[in-house]
């Protein structure tokens, strides 16, 4: 590290010495070290997808949110057909609270991913799609992502599991609809992760 360190300080132009020293800060869990060093990589050696990706989620966890959306905004224009940046600013407008803009961009995602990046299409990602979807009533179509979400969590994360088949479950109780599958999931989500006050809370209603 140190002597990255002082590489960097000797060529500070120089693109790959800065991209090697963020990796080891980002190894240290110091995003916000390794923050600097990816933009001068971006602005010195113009920028790989990868660049863009890795900074895109060191500005999401140092909550960076409106820089996140405004890298996220260049990448899809110079990498318009790749599902990651596509996925990462739907994140962001997500965090804050763009639901139209976020939609677009998971459906773009979704899209691209289909025939080169499938892999980015799990559990989560259909997670995070349906619950955005929520936020614009469009209850049908989100009912359709957290089913495939149901569908695709591994066996081995029950608590993901159990948190979407509530989120389901409720939903459809908020809407007075298919009451019965709402129950069947609720309950499961119960026994899936039992005394939880949340689940319990749901199964009442």
């Amino acid at each position: 590290l140190a002597t990255l360190e002082a590489i960097v300080k000797q060529a500070p132009e120089d693109a790959e010495q800065r991209r090697l020293l963020a990796i080891e800060y980002d190894k240290l869990k110091q995003p916000e070290k390794a923050i600097p060093q990816l933009e001068a990589a971006i602005q010195n050696g113009g920028g790989e997808i990868g660049d863009y990706v890795k900074l895109g989620w060191q500005l999401y966890q140092t909550q960076q949110v409106e820089s996140m959306v405004r890298l996220g905004q260049r990448s899809v224009r110079l990498f318009p057909d790749h599902p990651l940046v596509h996925y990462q600013l739907a994140i962001g407008h997500r965090s804050r609270e763009d639901w139209a803009a976020s939609v677009k961009h998971f459906a773009e995602a979704e899209q691209y991913a289909g025939t080169t990046q499938t892999e980015l299409l799990d559990y989560l990602f259909y997670y995070q799609y349906g619950i955005t979807l929520e936020r614009l009533a469009r209850f049908e179509d989100s009912s359709r992502m957290l089913e495939k979400s149901i569908t695709l969590t591994p066996r081995e994360e029950s608590k993901a599991a159990a948190n979407t088949m509530n989120f389901l479950g409720y939903m459809w109780l908020e809407q007075n609809t298919k009451l019965d599958k709402a129950g069947e999931l609720i309950t499961k989500a119960n026994e899936l992760l039992p005394e939880t006050p949340a689940y319990i809370d749901s199964l009442g209603w």
